[in-house]
């Protein structure tokens, strides 16, 4: 669509919809552990009673979960969120539509971090990093120190879903891109845009504490 206002609204409601179905897949993962467990366990007891009706419709369960969560991964994040249409928008003419996407990503992070906390994903906040729109610049510094955020609210955070989203976070998943992103990073520091600055200067002591510098001169 060539009018910028109107594509930057379909990009947003897009993302809105692809970061809707990955809590649904939040949801269905826990669904199936419990439903795994229960299998587990009706196998056990099955082996001294029977039960093998038990059985067959836990595993009907397990099974349809575990297409549902596959489909819902590939077909609706993978192949239509991110490679129809975040691959195209990061680098639209629109600075707001470009901030807009890694700000989408930083969000599906967050939400999925075992699936996005991967170089495949990663490496687009440290291309963005050098864009020529400051609000792009701080958009892909806040999503790094994203799941650093995350970590630290939940280590004075009493509720249970804050903790139990941070417990997915493995931060030693961005040692790769921050290594090879850090002489951007250190240069952010001394940004032409203050914002820019003191969102680089963050990340880069939330670095120093996680021991992410310590080999670094």
């Amino acid at each position: 669509v060539g009018q910028p206002d109107v594509r930057a609204a379909a990009v947003v409601a897009a993302y809105k919809v692809g970061q809707a179905v990955l809590d649904k897949t939040v949801h269905l993962s826990t669904r199936l552990e419990v439903a795994q467990r229960q299998l587990k366990a009706a196998k056990k007891q099955g082996g001294r009673s029977g039960g093998s009706d038990k059985v067959e419709s836990l595993q009907h369960q397990v099974d349809s979960l575990k297409r549902t969560l596959v489909n819902l991964d590939e077909s609706v994040i993978e192949n239509t969120t991110i490679n129809g249409i975040f691959v195209h928008r990061y680098r639209d003419s629109s600075p707001h539509i470009r901030a807009a996407s890694i700000q989408a990503l930083s969000v599906m992070t967050l939400q999925r971090p075992e699936m996005f906390l991967r170089d495949k994903y990663l490496k687009y906040f440290g291309w963005m990093m050098s864009d020529k729109d400051v609000t792009v610049r701080l958009a892909a510094i806040a999503g790094l120190l994203a799941p650093f955020d995350a970590i630290q609210k939940a280590s004075t955070s009493s509720d249970s879903a804050v903790l139990k989203a941070a417990e997915r976070i493995d931060l030693t998943l961005l040692q790769h891109v921050v290594t090879k992103f850090l002489p951007r990073l250190a240069d952010a520091v001394i940004d032409t845009d203050l914002r820019v600055q003191e969102k680089a200067m963050a990340l880069l002591l939330s670095l120093l504490r996680e021991g992410f510098l310590d080999e670094c001169e």
